[in-house]
């Protein structure tokens, strides 16, 4: 059986593991890969031909990590942007928050008659 290494190895695009499969031909009688199904890593994953053993299911396996660089690159600024979100609204709650116990306070200094 013929065993061939990648350099950069090959990745799973949702996880960065390296536990990962896809469709080859090979001899059967002697086990002998002899080429890939010449389709893109995208198609091998929409046809079912690529695996990731650590996500469990198909997906997109890329040589090189510019691929998910550009897709972590937008999930980053998708997670950036909800965090600036929960922030601005964690920041409106504590204000609220203190304004409230200011009135507490404000009440408890000077009780109506």
């Amino acid at each position: 059986m013929k065993l061939r290494m990648t350099v950069p190895p090959i990745l799973c695009t949702e996880c960065l593991g390296t536990n990962v499969q896809h469709c080859d031909w090979v001899y059967p009688n002697t086990g002998e890969i002899v080429g890939d199904l010449g389709s893109s890593w995208e198609d091998l994953a929409s046809q079912g031909k690529s695996w990731c053993d650590d996500c469990q299911e198909h997906t997109v396996l890329t040589m090189t990590t510019t691929t998910m660089t550009s897709q972590n690159s937008t999930k980053d600024q998708e997670l950036e942007q909800r965090v600036s979100q929960l922030e601005d609204e964690v920041e409106t709650l504590l204000r609220a928050l203190a304004n409230a116990d200011e009135r507490e306070m404000r009440r408890s200094r000077h009780p109506r008659p």
